[in-house]
């Protein structure tokens, strides 16, 4: 099965944004790509997950894409788990052009997304976050 054409500017735009670098030079803890551009219901995924369980911390971005494959939704989500409980916080929600994320989506928003996994409290009982960032691009 050949992989969608716009796949590999996703990959070029993550490995662009030096994910592991930035975590170690300021002070956050270590994530590792535990989902590598895999298929969820449609749409792709990608996740970076913590090494420490407890809470475990983790950053999720998905795309789902048009039919072309030229545009699609974009959903960046931080969030933590116990095993018991869990907390997640959006990031984004908006329409991007597949081939252009360095454009599309800066990398303060993804770096943003590692800070705001560190922050969530699961004492917080499970409460609704809002949005930080919601976009609609036409």
């Amino acid at each position: 099965m050949t992989e969608p054409y716009w796949l590999s500017h996703v990959r070029e735009y993550l490995h662009g944004a030096n994910v592991e670098s930035y975590l170690k030079d300021h002070d956050i803890g270590h994530y590792e790509l535990t989902v590598n551009g895999a298929d969820r219901h449609g749409g792709v995924e990608w996740t970076y997950q913590s090494e420490s369980e407890h809470p475990r911390r983790y950053v999720r971005l998905s795309i789902i894409p048009d039919p072309s494959g030229a545009r699609g939704t974009l959903e960046l989500i931080a969030g933590a788990s116990d095993g018991h409980r869990y907390a997640t916080r959006r990031i984004a929600l908006m329409q991007v052009e597949t081939t252009a994320l360095d454009k599309e989506l800066p990398q303060q928003w993804l770096y943003g997304a590692f800070h705001e996994a560190e922050r969530i409290s699961l004492t917080e009982r499970d409460a609704q976050f809002p949005d930080l960032v919601t976009q609609q691009h036409k």
